[in-house]
Order: structure tokens, then sequence, then C-alpha cells
């Protein structure tokens, strides 16, 4: 384990942010030795009410797929935040990423999609990975 703040090669990036959004966080959690699963996380601040959060893991090869499944209302997680719905997620090139809102706008229904949409994967090969959010 490496603590203290440092800034994390990530598996994805994204294509573009909205006007008047940070990325906020960023972790990564990874084995120091062996070949144990990874995760990354990137949380979003939008107009500094909207929060957004992309989590990314291990996934299936190839490229991208083309749609997210069906939507539903997914529960809260240990720490009360909604899970990760399925209809949220995609996957392509050995990674598979999800988005949700960790506090809700007004116009979560179309945001959430649009936000799935940014994420460029950069695959499951550590060398190809970036501290860059934007490529």
């Amino acid at each position: 384990m490496v603590p203290g703040r440092y800034t994390p090669p990530l598996p994805v990036s994204l294509s573009s942010l909205p006007p008047d959004t940070v990325v906020s966080n960023a972790s990564l959690r990874h084995a120091a030795h062996g070949a144990a699963p990874w995760e990354a996380e990137l949380t979003f601040q939008e107009q500094g009410i909207h929060y957004v959060t992309v989590r990314v893991e291990p996934g299936q090869d190839g490229p991208p797929s083309g749609s997210p499944g069906p939507s539903g209302s997914p529960g809260p997680d240990a720490n009360g935040f909604p899970e990760y719905d399925p209809g949220l997620c995609s996957s392509g090139y050995g990674v598979r990423w999800c988005v949700r809102e960790l506090q809700p706008a007004a116009d979560a229904g179309s945001t959430m999609p649009v936000w799935l949409t940014r994420v460029v994967p950069r695959g499951s090969d550590e060398r190809s990975w970036s501290a860059d959010v934007l490529p």
C-alpha cells in the first residue's frame, strides 16, 4: 500500500467534461505484488452541486459494447449511495466501467447515459494507463 496523496495512472479517460466540472477524487486500489484484481474510481463535481462517479475494473476484451443494458432502480450500497445500475455500465478492451450519481441532479435521467458515453477505455495493460483524465 502506498499511503498519501498522489496521482494514480488510470485505465480510462473522458472524451470531454461538462462546463464547470472538476475531478474531486481519483483512486486506484491495486495489490503491490501479484496479479490481484484492481479497481479505479473517479469522482467529478459538476457545477458545484452534482457529483458523478466512474468506477472501472477488469472486464471483457474486444471493442466497447455499443449500448448500455436496461436501467433499473438500484438500492443503496454499504455507504448509503445508490449501487451502480447495470444499465449504466459498459465494457471493452479488458475493462468494465460504470457511472452513478452520488448527489442526483434534476435532469439525472438524461445526464447519466451521456456520462457513460464520455468514458474512453485505455485497456487492461497498465503500461497504457495515464494520470491524464482528458485524452
